[in-house]
């Protein structure tokens, strides 16, 4: 006969009152590493990129705004990280970040992870009201941007505050229960409304802003989503409707649910009711909502000091869609062990170490959800065909590249890497131009390679008896070496390239402008890749068009010297 099973104990929630006075005492890890740190204090450096920099490390802009409300008289409020900067002075701010810098995210440490991911998530909200708000000339992309990250901010205090709720939180949320109903049964509200008082308490918003994050009803998102422009003329959308759909806080919080859906699954029928509900409030088509999408994505994906700690959002597209699974009836969930807020979870043998938690938390698999990787491994598409994931990645870089979308050549070259790598799993690649009237190709970048193969100082002479050569002779031309040809083909390389054809195989491809050639990429799947094959050198022929067209504009943009700085440190 079975014995009984125990009943668990589970300690009351504190309420809304009592985590609002709780997060407001913590103090976050900062994100950039210490050379970012240091550069940020460097007085030459250009008001836009410092504030470019707050804005990006979401954890010092915080403490930047809240220090700036600190020292405002009584009543009066910081609007934006320009005017905390501006209350604030250098002075101040340097002193702020020595200060702060001596804590950075720790993978090891007790809710680090759970911070990044929401951080991530936070940067991928941004970038959508940065799509979005550049649709509407006169708009500030950055202040919209900054107020529109800033409307999570409890899911930043949370997993520092309380690791091991935060933890149990997500698992339960990854078990298929509804989000609302287990953050009111541990926290004693939502996030959502935590995150409103909060973002007041902090001075990020006044207490009766209209802008607010408020929860959507569903019927009413349903309705909305039903009027999506797919057609040739937008539907007309009831006075009712319009009236709730056009309030302002219903667009950040739409922005916000997509991004919180996007982070756990691209391919989920919420999230195509939430990108049909934009496209509805945003009198778009539904393509230029999904480019606009992906478009956001890949910028919030370029960010590396975020890499180790959780999956990009641009990455997660390639992911496959989850599986449908009936939510658990609140009854029906698996019984967490009881919860102290203030201290970590304990297992039920023993307590873990906080490195070994974290390390726990890193390796355990989910069944709703891939977990969380420092870097996803590269794979071979199976196909480059309309409509694979691979494609997608291709034709997302191509269209910007044909539309002139990107920015600048950072950009342009980070976009790039994450095609090639993610969609095609070609780890190396290598740029060599033609800049100058002489008969040579200078490396212009290069990652992956050698010492010697260093960005503005190794050239080869364009003299048509080795290959680059060759390639660079045909416009538009392009040129595989299969791991079975590819020790042969080594000695027609420069003989600095030599070392670097590896064993698998390398693909070649002309930059063409106006059909003439000004250049050869260089791109392989690394040392720890498989060998190259037809899928990827198909991929790749698809990925360079318009590469010339796009690189060109952008050099003109830019002075010279400025070119070359850039590409140093990509």
């Amino acid at each position: 006969m079975s014995s009984p099973t125990p009943s668990v104990v589970r300690s009351a929630p504190l309420g809304l009152a009592a985590w609002r006075k709780r997060l407001a005492a913590v103090r976050l890890p900062l994100v950039s590493p210490p050379d970012v740190l240091q550069a940020l204090q460097d007085p030459d450096l250009p008001s836009p990129r410092l504030l470019e920099a707050l804005n990006r490390d979401l954890p010092l802009g915080l403490a930047v705004m809240r220090e700036a409300q600190r020292v405002l008289p009584k009543g009066q409020r910081v609007s934006n990280l320009a005017h905390a900067l501006g209350v604030l002075g250098l002075t101040r701010l340097y002193k702020l970040i020595d200060t702060l810098g001596q804590q950075r995210l720790d993978p090891e440490q007790p809710g680090h992870l759970h911070l990044a991911e929401a951080l991530q998530t936070s940067r991928l909200a941004g970038h959508l009201a940065l799509q979005f708000a550049q649709i509407e000339p006169g708009n500030d992309g950055l202040a919209r941007m900054g107020a529109v990250q800033a409307q999570n901010v409890a899911e930043w205090l949370l997993p520092v505050a309380a690791p091991a709720l935060a933890e149990a939180l997500a698992q339960r949320v990854q078990d298929n229960e509804r989000p609302a109903r287990v953050e009111q049964e541990l926290l004693g509200c939502t996030l959502q409304q935590l995150s409103a008082a909060v973002a007041v308490d902090m001075g990020l918003f006044e207490a009766e802003s209209a802008s607010l994050l408020h929860a959507l009803e569903p019927a009413r998102l349903g309705r909305a989503a039903r009027l999506a422009w797919v057609g040739t003329n937008p539907p007309e959308i009831p006075t009712e409707l319009g009236r709730w759909l056009y309030r302002p806080s219903t667009l950040p919080s739409l922005l916000q649910m997509l991004a919180h859906e996007l982070m756990h699954d691209w391919h989920s029928r919420r999230s195509s009711v939430l990108l049909k509900a934009i496209a509805t409030h945003r009198r778009l088509k539904l393509d230029e909502v999904l480019a606009a999408t992906r478009r956001a994505a890949i910028l919030a994906s370029q960010e590396p000091h975020l890499w180790a700690f959780c999956a990009a959002p641009a990455a997660r597209l390639l992911w496959p869609p989850q599986p449908r699974l009936r939510r658990l009836r609140r009854g029906h969930a698996a019984e967490p062990a009881a919860l102290e807020p203030a201290q970590p979870a304990r297992p039920a043998a023993q307590a873990a170490p906080p490195a070994a938690q974290a390390a726990a938390t890193r390796n355990a698999p989910s069944p709703a959800a891939p977990a969380p990787r420092p870097k996803p491994a590269p794979e071979h598409p199976s196909s480059v065909e309309p409509g694979s994931r691979a494609r997608l990645l291709i034709d997302l870089f191509v269209n910007d590249c044909r539309d002139g979308r990107h920015a600048d050549l950072s950009t342009f070259f980070r976009a790039f890497k994450l095609s090639l790598a993610d969609g095609l799993g070609l780890e190396r690649y290598a740029l060599f131009l033609k800049m100058s009237q002489a008969e040579q190709l200078v490396c212009f970048l290069a990652r992956g390679f050698g010492p010697d193969i260093e960005p503005r100082r190794y050239s080869l002479a364009l003299d048509g008896h080795n290959l680059i050569a060759k390639v660079f002779a045909q416009p538009n031309g392009f040129f595989m070496a299969e791991r079975a040809r590819a020790a042969g083909l080594r000695a027609l390389l420069p003989e600095k390239l030599r070392p670097e054809l590896l064993p698998s195989g390398a693909v070649w491809g002309a930059v063409s402008v106006n059909q003439r050639s000004v250049g050869v990429l260089w791109a392989d799947c690394g040392p720890e890749g498989g060998d190259l094959d037809p899928v990827q050198y198909a991929g790749f022929k698809l990925l360079v068009r318009h590469f010339g067209d796009e690189l060109t504009r952008l050099m003109r943009v830019q002075k010279s010297q400025t070119v070359f700085a850039d590409s140093s440190r990509l």
